[in-house]
Parts: structure tokens; sequence; C-alpha cells
């Protein structure tokens, strides 16, 4: 993956490094990048270890035809004629966790 790191100052670049925690102070948990690629694709990638509850995760790649997307162990295509899950190879699937099993039940103190 290449970045444009030309001498455009018209190209939309910007980086943050927020806090969402009440934990440490100046301790920053967490990262916002906008970016855009070579070929002219935008892109945004963001993260925090800040955020309490279960884990979140989620992987969009959006086009003029359309868009597909992770969530967990589903993908999903949309058009603008559909919106489906796409059937995933046994091979590509995530493994299934033991039932019963949360992350605050694995915490000491019951907190994630």
């Amino acid at each position: 993956m290449a970045f444009h790191v030309g001498r455009d100052n018209r190209v939309p670049r910007s980086a943050a490094l927020p806090q969402v925690s009440t934990g440490a102070p100046d301790v920053e948990d967490s990262f916002v990048i906008r970016m855009r690629l070579v070929n002219g694709a935008e892109g945004t990638v963001q993260q925090t270890g800040g955020a309490i509850g279960g884990p979140a995760s989620f992987f969009r790649v959006a086009g003029t035809e359309g868009s597909i997307w992770t969530e967990g162990n589903k993908v999903g295509l949309a058009t603008r004629l559909e919106t489906r899950e796409l059937e995933l190879p046994a091979d590509l699937s995530l493994p299934r966790s033991n039932a019963g099993t949360t992350l605050a039940s694995k915490a000491p103190n019951g907190n994630a």
C-alpha cells in the first residue's frame, strides 16, 4: 500500500491520538488516521484500547458500485440492487468461542 506524500497540500491527510478512557492522564489510548492512497482511494482507520465493554470490530470497503464488509464471522455485500451475506468458506471461518465464556467472566474483578 503506497501513501501519497507529494508536495500537493490539497491532499487531505490528518491523524489524531485522542484519549477515550479516564485512566492515566496524558495517555493516548486511541488513534484515528485519514488517508488518500496514490491511486486516489481515501480511507479512515481508527482504533481504541479505551472503550468499555466487549470487543467490536468491522471492516468496510465502499466503492462506486457498492460495498463489502465484515462483522465478526460474517461478510456482507451491498449493491444498488441487493444487500446480502456472502457464503464464507469453512477454512476462512473464525473458531467458535466456548458457550458462556465472556470477557467479564475472565477478569478477576468482573470488569473487562
